[in-house]
Parts: structure tokens; sequence; C-alpha cells
């Protein structure tokens, strides 16, 4: 399922809806199994490129989730989910915090490597329309 298909953009446009109220936000959440809190970011990334006309088109879509821990960030595997519960004493002010590691990483990590996927991808299309027509 790609950005093309109407169920991705149904789902996208809920889930967009949901997230609306919490762009930028911070939420406190436990995660049950867990020893140790660690810091969540959740990330849309899209790449973009050119239809066969010259015209902007989105190739990839996604929400992404960055883990930080101790200063160390990965990408979170979306069929993990991890078992999110909101925290129930959650502070009322909270210090500033720096989130700009975790779009670093992703954009210099994950993001090329979708970038690279979907023009791979996209070679590979054309090469086989060319051999056919």
């Amino acid at each position: 399922m790609g950005p093309e298909d109407p169920l991705y953009a149904a789902v996208g446009e809920k889930l967009n809806e949901r997230l609306a109220g919490i762009i930028s936000g911070v939420r406190f959440l436990v995660d049950l199994p867990s020893r140790e809190p660690y810091d969540i970011y959740l990330s849309k990334i899209s790449i973009r490129g050119k239809d066969s006309k010259g015209g902007a088109m989105l190739l990839c879509g996604e929400l992404v989730a960055v883990g930080e821990e101790h200063g160390y960030y990965e990408v979170i595997p979306s069929v993990v989910p991890p078992n999110l519960v909101r925290y129930p004493h959650a502070p009322q002010k909270i210090e500033r915090i720096s989130m700009q590691g975790a779009p670093d990483y992703l954009k210099a990590t994950y993001q090329l490597e979708c970038r690279a996927r979907c023009y791979r991808e996209r070679y590979h299309l054309a090469r086989v329309c060319r051999e056919c027509l």
C-alpha cells in the first residue's frame, strides 16, 4: 500500500486529525514493560519527485518513530508498537526540551534510505516500461 492508495489517504487523514493537537508538543506516557525512561519523537517524512510532465508528486510518506535513549537514536520499527498508556501524574510545567537531535538523525539516516529506495523503484519501473513499449 502506498500514497496513491485510497485507504492510505483515509488513514493518513484520520491520523493527521488526531495528531493535530500535539504537533510540537510533549506528552507523558508510560511504556509498561520498560524499566528505564526514554524519549520517542514522531515525525512525518515525505519523499517527493517529479512526474513525467515535470510536476511535483509525492513518492512516499510515512509517520516514523525515533527513540532516544542516553543520547543515542534509533528508528522504532512500525511493526513493534510500544505499549504506551497515558501517565496519570504528568507535571503541569516542564523545562524546554531540545528535540533537534531526532529530526537530524532521521534526515541523515532513514529518510536518505527511503529516498534511495524510492528512486531505485522508480528507475526499475521506468526501465520495465521502456522495455515493454
